[in-house]
């Protein structure tokens, strides 16, 4: 089974990172959306600590062998997520077995910059 993961952090009332993870396949033909994770609190905010999550979030879920089939990650465009050498997208780059993994950045996230700029 090939999917795509979406990755986002949050900050809470108490000042906590958080992350939540969603996966994206094809069932019949048809995009199908659901949570990997729950809301996790993140032990630490750096690549290292959000790779930790998205692991524990696809073994939770059954998808021991998720290396094998992810194909697309999509962040919003912190260093800590798109960073060339030590992002999440590279970090996984690094260990998936073929150079196509694609990262993106969300466009919901693009346009809250953009807005932001604008005012």
């Amino acid at each position: 089974m090939f999917f795509s993961i979406i990755d986002d952090q949050a900050v809470d009332c108490g000042v906590i990172e958080e992350e939540i993870i969603f996966l994206r396949n094809l069932e019949s033909g048809l995009a199908v959306n659901r949570y990997a994770t729950t809301v996790q609190w993140v032990m630490s905010s750096d690549a290292a600590g959000v790779l930790a999550i998205i692991e524990r979030g696809l073994v939770d879920i059954g998808l021991d062998n998720w290396k094998d089939g992810l194909v697309a990650c999509g962040t919003d465009g912190a260093s800590v997520m798109t960073g060339v050498r030590n992002g999440v997208v590279a970090k996984l780059r690094e260990d998936i077995p073929w150079p196509w993994l694609l990262g993106v950045h969300c466009v919901a996230h693009k346009l809250e910059l953009a807005i932001l700029d604008g005012i």
